[in-house]
């Protein structure tokens, strides 16, 4: 099946994962494909569609079968990584390790047609044997890519949507799935071009891991102008993203309610304030997203308000 995804901010030699859900759980995901290089000429300009860099690739689907399963991206960034994204470095691990700043997705629900139960199916947790090891990494020397899980700056050369230094089966537009919902038969020959399109949709406290999140006492408005806690939030509800637009609340990428957590408060001139943990970005005025432990008073936020206050919240 082929996958399409859009990079709206690019990271530097930040490569991606995909894995796939167990059936009705996200717990555990069965690796597909990891180590998949960057575009090095991405540039896109935020909120600008047209400039987005598309991706595509064509993926093998486990001979499985399952009614609630999904594709997870997952995409580190090894651009905030130092030395140890070079490619003598040491890199940073993922899931549940060293790097600190990871970017989470994944597809609406797929029904699967295949002939293993998806709980009973054995994870090879191995990359395809014709998947590369080597990829470009700082300054254009060869970066060591075989171990799993293991990730530093990583680049390929791609022509278009397509990655152009794997072999052309990753290459060839494939898909099958129904208009209502999606279903994937994982038979050799596929019968349409469909393609599935994880773009992310809103994930709404820890989209990139549970050290960088917002807390649950923030609020966000609804788009029938209501405004809920982060706590209080569901899938389905409709949430503003931006002045202009709304989008979905798909899923969670971890919603603890009992842990606790410390945060950032930064508090602005208009006495507006957020609640962040010093890890989650936030856009500034440049246009670019820093870390909100980065932010000093009189630093100016994307929406033109000065930083005015911050404070460290106790845990």
């Amino acid at each position: 099946m082929t996958v399409s995804w859009e990079e709206s901010i690019t990271h530097t030699g930040a490569p991606w994962r995909i894995s796939l859900s167990q059936d009705g759980s996200d717990d555990n995901p069965c690796l597909i494909l990891d180590h998949i290089p960057h575009n090095e000429l991405s540039n896109p300009s935020r909120r600008i569609e047209s400039t987005y860099t598309n991706y595509s690739i064509t993926i093998d689907i486990p001979d499985v079968s399952c009614e609630l399963c999904s594709l997870h991206f997952a995409n580190p960034m090894t651009d905030k990584i130092g030395n140890a994204g070079s490619p003598n470095g040491a890199g940073c691990t993922d899931p549940d390790g060293s790097c600190f700043s990871v970017y989470h997705s994944c597809t609406v629900p797929l029904r699967i047609l295949g002939s293993t139960p998806r709980d009973d199916y054995i994870c090879p947790n191995e990359n395809p044997e014709d998947w590369p090891t080597v990829w470009r990494g700082d300054g254009n020397i060869d970066v060591d890519t075989s171990e799993l899980n293991v990730y530093r700056r990583e680049s390929g050369l791609w022509d278009g949507d397509w990655l152009m230094d794997v072999p052309e089966r990753y290459r060839q537009l494939s898909g099958s799935m129904c208009t209502s919902h999606y279903i994937i038969d994982p038979s050799p020959s596929p019968t349409s071009n469909d393609i599935i399109d994880p773009s992310p949709s809103p994930v709404i406290s820890g989209a990139v891991g549970p050290d960088l999140c917002i807390s649950g006492a923030m609020t966000v408005q609804l788009d029938d102008e209501t405004v809920k806690e982060v706590y209080d939030l569901r899938v389905g509800d409709v949430v503003r993203v931006s002045p202009e637009n709304f989008e979905r609340v798909y899923a969670f990428g971890h919603h603890d309610p009992k842990r606790k957590a410390k945060f950032i408060e930064i508090q602005t001139q208009e006495e507006k304030s957020v609640e962040l943990s010093e890890h989650h970005m936030i856009f500034v005025a440049s246009g670019n997203a820093v870390p909100a432990s980065s932010l000093h008073v009189g630093d100016l936020l994307l929406n033109g308000n000065a930083v005015t206050k911050i404070q460290n919240e106790p845990a």
